[in-house]
């Protein structure tokens, strides 16, 4: 059997939209064959709960949970009971490191990590989300960097920013280490997914710091760096799976390039026999569809064809309106298109 378990997988990510049992419930007799549970935001504690509430409800079922680590995201910290921040054209807003002022012009928000502000660089391109939104950094001080939002749009506390091709992440910090010890203490994880992976090194330290877990952890290497696609050979060796995490990479790499990054991902986990999951807007068009878009439904079936091991959904299933039905359609593809038998 494979490290990632019985082919194929399909998994849903827990969030506000997925967090009561029924809705789990709903999920997994919908087709998910797992969960991933996202260490970007709460306490490993909070995760572990969750992850071991998905192993409740699911009862008889076997089901496959990820853990996937933070590593070095630049991120806005959440705000209580402000979900989204309408931002407009030209008007400037403070990215700051804690004080939070919705009221005045500009508006100051946080980063969840204050020490991530002195890697900014007057002209920085910052994209929030997966593309939601797109700023650009005029001033860099003490203070906070000051940005300006190229569109009217919204920010949504808690997402992360990105700097196209501004500095590379760190996989491994000493949050996601502490985060690592939870996981191997509890038991109540499959595999981690280890962001924003470089090289076999970052691999390396995530295998050493759950080597002694009470249960086995397959260790999933996220590509989502111009630095990962040039190793990709090597991070397939020392991993047990691959992740197209597609929304990152989409940002870390000019956009057009992000299919033929994909297929050099695929071909490098076929030839390190290694599995490999396709993740990232898979079925986001439900939000405002019947059924998937015409574009999704190609995309999907493609990438199952040529040896997807599985498909994870993110914000479909985590945020969006229609979670159930995005797991159904995702599992009538994956069974039509699977590679294998």
């Amino acid at each position: 059997m494979s490290a990632l378990g019985p082919y194929p997988q399909l998994w849903f990510t827990y969030g506000p939209k997925t967090s009561e049992d029924d809705s789990i419930r709903l999920l997994l007799e919908a087709g998910a064959t797992g969960a991933r549970l996202t260490f970007s935001h709460g306490t490993a504690d909070l995760q572990v709960r969750r992850a071991q509430q998905v192993r409740r409800v699911a009862a008889n079922r076997d089901v496959f949970i990820v853990a996937d680590l933070q590593g070095e995201k630049c991120r806005l910290a959440g705000i209580e009971g402000v979900p989204t921040v309408p931002v407009y054209a030209g008007q400037p807003l403070v990215l700051t490191g804690g004080e939070i002022d919705l009221e005045n012009v500009p508006i100051r928000l946080p980063l969840q990590v204050a020490a991530l502000l002195r890697r900014f660089s007057p002209g920085d391109v910052i994209v929030e989300g997966d593309g939601a939104l797109t700023l650009r950094a005029t001033e860099v001080s003490s203070d906070g960097v000051v940005v300006l939002p190229l569109a009217d749009g919204i920010l949504r506390p808690g997402r992360g920013l990105t700097v196209q091709g501004g500095f590379v992440p760190q996989a491994i910090t000493s949050k996601d280490l502490g985060d690592l010890a939870a996981i191997a203490e509890s038991a109540a994880f499959d595999a981690v997914a280890v962001s924003f992976v470089s090289g076999r090194s970052d691999i390396e330290r995530a295998r050493d710091a759950v080597r002694h877990a009470r249960r086995p952890l397959a260790v999933v290497a996220k590509i989502e760096t111009a630095q990962a696609l040039d190793r990709l050979d090597e991070i397939a060796q020392s991993s047990d799976a691959l992740m197209a995490a597609r929304g990152d990479l989409a940002l870390a790499i000019p956009w057009e390039e992000l299919p033929a990054a994909t297929s050099r991902l695929a071909e490098a986990a076929a030839r390190g026999a290694r599995p490999w999951i396709v993740a990232t807007q898979l079925m986001e068009g439900l939000e405002r569809f019947a059924f998937p878009t015409r574009a999704e439904i190609c995309d999907l079936a493609h990438w199952m064809a040529i040896g997807a091991y599985g498909a994870m959904l993110s914000f479909e299933t985590a945020f969006g309106p229609r979670g159930v039905e995005a797991v159904r359609c995702s599992r009538v593809l994956i069974d039509r298109y699977k590679s294998r038998v």
